[in-house]
């Protein structure tokens, strides 16, 4: 049987934080938007719509680091993975 422990090496290795990828992928789809704009939605519908799916993002980041927190593991990617938390939403 062998022993595992946790190394401060021991982390996810990501090229790029999540909210720096996120906040990249928003600059990039308003460029893209501001240079070429184009609809896909009725008028008036796209931000309500837009809304409820930000609403519905935040509620699953809220579940989900409740869920790291409770499994006793780190959110941020450069610390140590202390569990893998595979069930749940």
């Amino acid at each position: 049987m062998t022993s595992h422990t946790v190394s401060s090496a021991d982390h996810a290795h990501a090229v790029v934080r999540p909210p720096r990828l996120y906040l990249a992928a928003l600059i990039v789809a308003f460029a893209l938007d501001w240079w070429w704009p184009t609809t896909f939605l009725p008028a008036g519908s796209a931000w309500p719509l837009g809304a409820v799916l930000f609403a519905a993002g935040v509620a699953i980041m809220t579940v989900a680091v409740r869920q790291f927190r409770r499994a006793g593991t780190n959110v941020p990617t450069v610390e140590p993975t202390m569990a893998i938390v595979s069930d749940g939403l």
